[in-house]
């Protein structure tokens, strides 16, 4: 090992200042340790705290709202190596509120003391300080929290729900004033993403003044801590919508019937699963009894299945039946005829014909159409019936004619009784 030869060292100028400076470094640290042990040393911002334990002002619900922000200082003084780590947090500044009233405005004293005494060290200085707070009642609100996701869009073909959160709702305690600050709750996310399906996301809270200011957190505490949000991405379809007619009579081909529709296809929205299900929205039935001249207009409301939305929320179609082509003409109907009668009955028709039956069709039909192509037909084969005289519903028709109906409803009286066979029987 090559040895240092000191004496060149000591002839090098820059070497022996460098040497110089560290044996006064060394001298002094051994003066000050040997002869000056004691000093003193200043320990800035300490923060402070308020004791609320059994007060009066624990027992109003009082928190404090000014002054919390205040820090104190102190002198230290005591051994060397006591006090040279020292800091705030090795301290602390206790506010007691036992001479709080209500809500206001109070002078208080702060008192300083070590966290964990130590005998070699203590507070030279003053370690009671005046210090003002101000005191409101805390309360708890309940506030709905709106979901934000700005940056999440749907995919071409897809749509975008608004997200919500989850919990829905927060519970807010502060104090009075600092609550009746709060004008909105929001959970948001700053995730940018081009999605095609569902997404939860974990989200942050945010409050905000009336200003749209955000107010700082650390004022209020809550009921959770963890907040995600979900943006719903559904698949979206164009579907077409039909009518459907019920009552229709035999040989009336419901194709013969001109017709338009308010809306002859609605966009869907819902998972890809239920969309592809769906080919047809069927908007209602359509009575053929109740279309007469002019104009006759049938709305409908759209249902949808349960997790189906309409995109542009189309949520009704009007059907429109044309009858400029068509003829009316009044007749009476006087073929009557039972039809399904249950086995051991008699039914006996008392009406003897229907009066100013109006009839709507084709103009050539209803040129030719005489009161023998017409028949008014009873169908007991979903009535109850019994022994006696009663009134029943009777459809009348022109059976095979073509576009021709009866406009209204109408009744016939019968007379039912039990046949002689199952008179005897009995």
């Amino acid at each position: 090992m090559k040895r240092i030869n000191l004496n060149s060292l000591l002839q090098n100028k820059k070497s022996a200042i460098v040497i110089s400076v560290l044996l006064a470094i060394i001298t002094w640290t051994i003066v000050v340790v040997l002869f000056v042990p004691e000093a003193e040393v200043e320990i800035r911002n300490i923060p402070i705290t308020v004791s609320m334990t059994g007060t009066l002002a624990e027992t109003l619900g009082l928190t404090v709202v000014e002054g919390m922000d205040d820090t104190v200082s102190i002198t230290v003084g005591g051994k060397r190596a006591a006090i040279g780590g020292l800091t705030a947090n090795d301290f602390t500044a206790v506010v007691s509120a036992a001479g709080v009233t209500g809500i206001g405005m109070f002078d208080l004293d702060c008192t300083v003391v070590p966290r964990t005494p130590n005998q070699y060290y203590s507070i030279v200085s003053d370690n009671i300080f005046p210090i003002r707070l101000k005191f409101d009642k805390k309360v708890s609100k309940i506030f709905n929290i709106t979901a934000i996701a700005k940056n999440v869009k749907a995919t071409k073909g897809f749509l975008r729900l608004e997200p919500f959160c989850m919990p829905t709702e927060v519970t807010v305690v502060g104090a009075q004033r600092d609550i009746d600050r709060i004008e909105k709750v929001v959970v948001e996310t700053n995730e940018s993403r081009t999605a095609s399906e569902t997404l939860q996301l974990s989200g942050t809270l945010k409050l905000y003044d009336i200003n749209n200011s955000e107010l700082d957190q650390n004022l209020y505490s809550f009921d959770h801590d963890k907040f995600d949000i979900s943006v719903i991405i559904y698949k979206t379809k164009s579907v077409p919508v039909s009518v459907d007619f019920i009552h229709v009579p035999v040989g009336l081909n419901t194709e013969d019937f001109e017709y338009s529709l308010s809306h002859t296809e609605v966009e869907i929205a819902a998972s890809a699963d239920a969309v592809e299900s769906i080919t047809n929205i069927l908007a209602g039935h359509i009575d053929v009894r109740k279309i007469d001249m002019g104009s006759s207009a049938f709305t409908f409301e759209i249902e949808l299945p349960a997790g189906v939305i309409s995109v542009k929320n189309i949520d009704e179609v009007t059907v429109t039946i044309r009858t400029r082509n068509l003829r009316s003409k009044s007749f009476e109907v006087n073929n009557l005829s039972v039809v399904n009668a249950p086995a051991g009955y008699e039914v006996d028709i008392v009406t003897a014909k229907l009066s100013n039956v109006k009839m709507i069709g084709k103009r050539k039909i209803i040129e030719r159409l005489t009161t023998k192509d017409i028949v008014g037909v009873i169908d007991l084969m979903d009535q109850r019936i019994s022994p006696g005289v009663t009134t029943v519903p009777i459809l009348v028709r022109a059976p095979d004619m073509g576009l021709v109906w009866a406009v209204g409803e109408y009744d016939a009286t019968i007379s039912i009784s039990e046949s002689e066979d199952t008179a005897n029987s009995g």
